[in-house]
């Protein structure tokens, strides 16, 4: 099983960038992670770049150098005077 990949836009002479998302629950990590591997792979780019936090991973290649990165954000939010850390997804 792999997991469909979504195109982010930019103009043509950028690097491809596209977004895997894993959200759904039916794939786990390794499904995730075979998946972007599969399609940088099938590419046949000579740069590309993958990056992961599951559910999510973005993967990049171009015909120079390429990076990409994604992490979690953490969020502070303020109720009734406590303060609340949030991570993750949801």
């Amino acid at each position: 099983m792999l997991l469909e990949a979504i195109r982010v836009p930019g103009p043509t002479e950028a690097p491809e960038v596209w977004l895997l998302d894993a959200s759904d629950g039916d794939a786990d990590e390794q499904v995730l992670r075979a998946s972007a591997r599969t399609l940088t792979a099938e590419a046949g780019a000579p740069y590309v770049s993958r990056s992961y936090r599951y559910p999510y991973a973005v993967v990049a290649w171009h015909s120079a150098p390429v990076g990409v990165d994604i992490e979690r954000v953490q969020i502070r939010r303020a109720i009734r005077g406590v303060y609340l850390y949030a991570s993750g997804t949801g």
